[in-house]
């Protein structure tokens, strides 16, 4: 159960010391209402990934959660970042996923917005998963439903080395105290 505290926020329900930037178009997710933004902020405890992919009909799977054990009265200190990376032998990929709490970014219509940022990157560069598209690689994308709101997962390829691409799924797992 959540210790009861007080803390004066702002519009988008974050504590005031929380950096705030108008410039939405930095955030990896967007159109956050900020009742919405409140709860992630004060009350997310996990983000789990779980995605599959094919390349040139290898399927790839992965399931990592990052968590966090700071207590809500607790964020008011620091903001709270989520940060997971690991790094798969058999398929030569590193990956990782980081949701970063420092900066909340808004519009003029106060749609709230964070960076999520998530990666999956192949030793030789010809394959990189992520949440945006990159110069220079084909790509395949889906969106993906997050917490109210969708942001676009793409992946990135290299033509000359992969022939074919395709994203099986992938989920964002959120968890939330009680």
């Amino acid at each position: 159960m959540i210790e009861e505290f007080l803390c004066r926020v702002s519009f988008a329900g974050v504590p005031h010391t929380t950096e705030h930037d108008p410039d939405i178009s930095q955030a990896t997710v967007k159109n956050i209402s900020p009742s919405n933004m409140c709860t992630l902020f004060w009350l997310l405890e996990s983000i789990r990934l779980r995605y599959s992919y094919a390349i040139n009909g290898v399927s790839i799977s992965r399931d990592f959660s990052a968590t966090v054990d700071v207590e809500p009265k607790y964020r008011l200190i620091a903001p709270v970042e989520f940060y997971a990376t690991s790094y798969d032998s058999s398929t030569m990929t590193s990956y990782l996923c980081r949701l970063d709490f420092s900066t909340v970014y808004f519009d003029e219509n106060n749609q709230c917005g964070v960076k999520l940022l998530f990666n999956e990157t192949d030793i030789t560069g010809a394959i990189n998963f992520n949440l945006q598209p990159m110069a220079g690689m084909q790509s395949v994308s889906l969106s993906v439903p997050f917490f109210n709101s969708t942001t676009t997962v793409y992946l990135n390829y290299l033509a000359s080395v992969v022939n074919s691409a395709h994203i099986n799924y992938f989920q964002i797992l959120l968890s939330f105290a009680e």
